[in-house]
């Protein structure tokens, strides 16, 4: 972030281990990274108007972490906030590709009502995965379809295109950030980029990394490995912010 003044970076940080804050906070101080954190004016309710990305750019608080779970709020790293505070969510476990739904899942206090979530300030989160039903109820992401599911079009039935429009217009606005598995496959960013009215080459943009190759005579899909968490957000999903 030192040597691009001009990039504002989300984190979502998924804290499986339960980690206190103070012990993720440490990691921010120790790397750099705490100075450009920013702090919005309250730490448990979402603010009434969020700030522009050039505003952001301009006071260099230009890194917005969410955590979840936040164990608590510390007044020594204020910039660590509660994600569910500040971003709704749709459920992110689905298994048809009839069954994708706008509606929040999370938090509980806006779950299935729009108008409550959209009225609370929260940011949109858009959940886009494919899993199969495995034994032992373990799901595994669906790669044979993932061409179908990261597709930027309109349709077939179940498209990233088309969940996208779909939230964006139950929403009357674009999903803040969307959440997806193998985002290096179909090119799902150009969805991205034409709700955001982005055409053409976008400057300094790099292609994703290319990945540990498989066997692909039967999925189809080039590789195992899903990637690190960059600017798009990651774990085994990745994660592409649409502009405010």
């Amino acid at each position: 972030m030192d040597n691009n003044p001009n990039d504002v970076v989300t984190i979502l940080l998924v804290n499986s281990d339960s980690n206190s804050t103070a012990t993720i906070a440490e990691s921010f101080t120790s790397s750099g990274i705490a100075q450009y954190g920013y702090v919005p004016p309250s730490a448990s309710t979402a603010p009434q108007s969020w700030p522009t990305l050039q505003s952001l750019i301009s006071a260099n608080t230009r890194l917005i972490t969410f955590v979840t779970p936040l164990a608590s709020q510390d007044s020594s790293a204020p910039y660590l906030l509660d994600e569910f505070n500040f971003v709704f969510e749709n459920p992110f476990e689905n298994t048809s590709p009839t069954a994708f739904t706008c509606n929040p899942d999370r938090p509980d206090s806006v779950k299935g009502s729009i108008p409550n979530a959209m009225s609370s300030n929260r940011m949109p989160l858009m959940n886009h995965f494919l899993d199969q039903q495995q034994a032992f109820n373990i799901q595994t992401p669906d790669v044979a379809a993932i061409n179908t599911t990261n597709n930027p079009n309109t349709s077939p039935q179940g498209t990233f295109g088309q969940a996208l429009g779909t939230c964006a217009d139950q929403y009357n606005r674009p999903p803040t950030f969307v959440l997806l598995d193998f985002v290096d496959q179909a090119s799902p960013i150009s969805a991205v980029d034409a709700l955001n009215r982005v055409s053409g080459s976008v400057v300094e943009r790099k292609e994703f990394p290319a990945r540990d190759v498989e066997d692909t005579s039967t999925s189809g899909v080039a590789g195992s490995a899903n990637g690190s968490m960059v600017a798009m957000l990651a774990a085994v999903a990745f994660g592409v912010a649409i502009l405010l």
